[in-house]
Parts: C-alpha cells; structure tokens; sequence
C-alpha cells in the first residue's frame, strides 16, 4: 500500500449501516421502486424488471432505510456482498437482505464509497465474515461495520472516483444507446413485417405515390403491395410476399452436447475454449461473457466438433428457460455450446440474417415457443419444431431495403457493445490497482488513453 492508505473499519470510517424492513409490501401496479437482489447487478441498479409499491408503502418502508444518493445497496444473502449504488434523484425502497452502506464524509468521500466496496480486500472481508447456511449464506448486520479495508486519502478518493466514475458512465451510456438502437430496430420490424403498416397505408388512402411517410421515403413507395392475401396456418400477409418454414434459409439447426466428466479429466490440454449454456444468453439478446465456462480445446475440436460455433450463428435456448435469442460475434467464433442451446446457420447470412433474428425475438414466436413446449423435467423445444418456425418473406428488392436500415443499427449495436467490454476490462484491471495504490490516477488515465 502507498503512504498515506489506512487499514480502518467501517465503522471507524464513518460508515453507518442501516437495515431495512424485514417484511415485503404488496406490489403496485404504479409507484415507487422496490429493490430487490436481483437488481444489484455490476455496481449498478437494473430497474428494468423491479416492482413498484405505492406511496403508502413506500413511506412506510422508508421510514427505517430510505435511500440516499450515493448510498450503497448491499446483498446480506443469496449472493452476499454485491452491492450497487444509489443514484442521483431515485426515490426507491429496499427488499429484504437489503442494507443501506452510507459514508459520513469524514473519512470517505461519499461517491468513492461504490468503488471501495468492489474492490479484493472488500471481497475478501466477505469470504472471511461469510455464515454458511444450510440453504443461504449470509452476512450479518453486526459483523459489515467491522470490515477492515484500507482507504486513500480523500483527494485520491475524489481521482479515483472521478476516473472509474467516467468509465462507469461512458459503459452505462453505451447501454442506453443500445436499447434505443434495438427499440428502432423493433419498431421498423413491427412495422414492416407483423403490422404490414405500409400496406395499410397504401390501402386506406394515408400513402401515395410521390409522397414520403415516416420512415418510408417515397422511393419504397413501389416497393409495397397494396393489397393482401391469405395464407394457410399463417393469416394474412402482403400480396407478393411467401411464408417460409426457417429450416428452408438454414443450412445447419443443430445443437450442443454436454461432454462427461471423464472426458473432461482425461483431456491432456487446459480449459480455454467458452461453453456457453442458458444462463450465459440474457433476456436482452445478449451473451453475458463474466463466469463463462471453458473446456479444453482437444474436447472441442473432437467430441464436440458438430457444435463448433461461427460467426453469425443465431442461438435459441430450447431447454429450462426457452426462446433466448443471440448472436455469436467475432470474438465468441470458435466457441461451443451444450444441448439446451440451438444454433441456426443461414445458407445466405447476408441476405436473411436481420430478418430471422428480428423473426425469432418477436412475440409471435416467443409465444409460439411456449405454448408447445413439452414440460418434462424443464421445460423444452425440439429442433424440428424451431425448424418449422414460420419466416414472412418480402419480395427481394423490399427484403434489400430493409437489410440496409438492419445492418446500419446492428452494426452500431456491435460496435457499442464491443466498446463497452473494452471499457469494463479497464475498468475491472484498474478498480483494485487504484485502490490499492499500485497505480495512480495519472498513470492510469495515460495507459486508457493509448488503449483507446
């Protein structure tokens, strides 16, 4: 540690703990949020599925802990010692197991506290104060005041908060950005190929020749039917336009397997190649890289050789948890999978690759995924039935329009994305070299600005 870092206590530092209510209100279909574990994700607060509780509970439940800016939410149970801070202008409540960390200011700036709690020694105080319970670990209330860390001095606090704070917002904002592109992206789908708007418009007289409309400049005008026909099993769909099972633009739907715990130990070479399994797809479409598990190579290019995975391989959960969708990318080729996880490969990647992804994240298939699922041990799909997935298929030139409007936001989405893992692993390498002295701001504020 550098001169002037204190091993100190909570306590000691001026960080007061303070606990919530051990009961849970009723939910409220609009109001205040109310955290619970699985909002803390990575330091932050994830409200995108949090309940509500009406103002009537939210006093109440405040009452004891209310939720301050720049507070630290802490999981005491289920995953005990995550933590995410509060942030500027949310009223909120907490859940149960949920404790306030506040900072007096004396010892540690209030915003540098977020920071202090991700770091080694902070995960390592919870290693050492852990309870083991026969269903949940835990922490105890009386033992977080105790957790001796050692602290900066306040002006490397406010560096150190500064220069991982601007990191955290860059990564959230990429975030945000994220979410727009794919609600434009949902949007112009919706529109195009499950409402059939442009048609409609064409139809009722809101759209002619030579006119533009949002989003549909007057060139496509010519593009779109302007009537509609019926189509068996499949409803009504534009004049011009075909149904087409998903296995007639796939060359390969297949899935992983599982390799046994023999053959893993005899393997001669170190796990290095991800294996991804349900829990590794998010519900936004994503692939969540933290705790991957690895197998070795001979593994992968042997046994499971069928389930290599490639670049622009669209994965489907079809076992436990079904119809999550994602991309495998560049920097996930040459991966594999295991049998709760179908990968599609289109024979022409260029030409259908937006409109099966978008087809395979819509309600209408997501809900068709469920409603003949077989419900076994989990829950399950075959590969035949995700094969018989009807596709709505425009005409060429309209199916070349919208691959250009698809590809401009997908790839502004893959460049988001793999900024943002770029800015989490600087972020990650530095959090414990900053608070532990070993790097200074200066420096680390040089390194990013040649890494970037």
């Amino acid at each position: 540690m550098n001169d002037g870092w204190r091993l100190i206590s909570l306590k000691d530092a001026g960080i007061s703990l303070i606990d919530c209510e051990h009961r849970t209100p009723p939910p409220s279909a609009v109001g205040y949020p109310y955290v619970a574990i699985p909002q803390l994700k990575d330091g932050r607060l994830d409200l995108s599925d949090v309940r509500y509780i009406s103002r009537i509970h939210f006093t109440e439940w405040t009452r004891k802990a209310r939720p301050q800016q720049f507070d630290v939410i802490l999981s005491r149970r289920c995953n005990p010692g995550e933590t995410a801070y509060v942030p500027p202008g949310l009223e909120c409540a907490l859940g149960q197991n949920l404790v306030l960390l506040r900072a007096d200011g004396s010892v540690v700036y209030p915003p540098f506290l977020r920071w202090l709690v991700r770091g080694s020694e902070w995960w390592q105080q919870v290693r050492n104060h852990l309870n083991v319970g026969a269903v949940f670990d835990s922490l105890k209330c009386a033992d977080i005041p105790n957790f001796k860390l050692h602290i900066p001095p306040l002006e490397e606090q406010r560096s150190i908060s500064f220069f991982l704070g601007a990191l955290d917002d860059k990564i959230a904002l990429n975030r945000k950005m994220s979410e727009t592109l794919e609600e434009m992206a949902r949007a112009i789908f919706k529109a195009w190929f499950i409402d059939f708007e442009p048609v409609r418009a064409k139809i009722e007289g809101r759209w002619h020749r030579g006119q533009s409309l949002p989003g549909l400049p007057a060139a496509m005008y010519g593009l779109w039917a302007d009537s509609f026909i019926d189509v068996a099993a499949s409803g009504t769909i534009p004049q011009g336009w075909s149904v087409v099972p998903l296995k007639q633009l796939a060359g390969t739907i297949s899935k992983g397997t599982t390799p046994t715990k023999a053959v893993l130990l005899e393997a001669q070479d170190s796990p290095s190649i991800p294996f991804l399994k349900v829990k590794d797809l998010t519900d936004e479409g994503k692939i969540n890289r933290a705790n991957l598990e690895l197998i070795p190579r001979s593994v992968h290019e042997t046994i499971l050789k069928r389930s290599i995975l490639q670049e622009g391989d669209i994965l489907f959960s079809m076992a436990g948890t079904l119809g999550r969708v994602a991309v495998i990318d560049a920097s996930l080729s040459d991966c594999n999978t295991n049998q709760a996880i179908a990968f599609i490969r289109l024979n022409d990647l260029s030409k259908h690759f937006g409109l099966c992804l978008m087809h395979l994240k819509s309600p209408r298939i997501q809900q068709h995924t469920q409603t003949m699922a077989v419900h076994a041990v989990q829950a399950n799909v075959s590969l035949e039935s995700i094969g018989n997935f009807s596709i709505v298929l425009p005409p060429d030139p309209l199916l070349a329009e919208w691959n250009k409007l698809f590809n401009a936001l997908h790839h502004r989405l893959v460049l988001l994305d793999r900024e943002s893992r770029t800015l989490i692993a600087i972020r990650d390498a530095f959090l414990p070299k900053l608070i532990n002295g070993e790097i200074r701001v200066k420096e680390a504020e040089n390194l990013v600005g040649s890494l970037l």
